[in-house]
């Protein structure tokens, strides 16, 4: 199966769904982030939100 063929059929809310799990079996809502000082340096690790939340 292609993925385009399969969800190409799928209303927005449905696609919406599909784009939800899949971030979160990519586990993005666990990704951490670093933010760095003005000069480059690391300063500390964030937590990064979702790349795409539950509905």
């Amino acid at each position: 199966m292609v993925l385009g063929d399969v969800v190409s059929g799928l209303d927005r809310e449905n696609l919406e769904l599909v784009l939800a799990a899949i971030a979160h079996a990519g586990g993005s809502h666990e990704h951490s982030g670093m933010t760095l000082h003005e000069d480059g340096t690391q300063k500390a690790f964030t937590h990064l939100t979702t790349l795409h939340p539950w509905p």
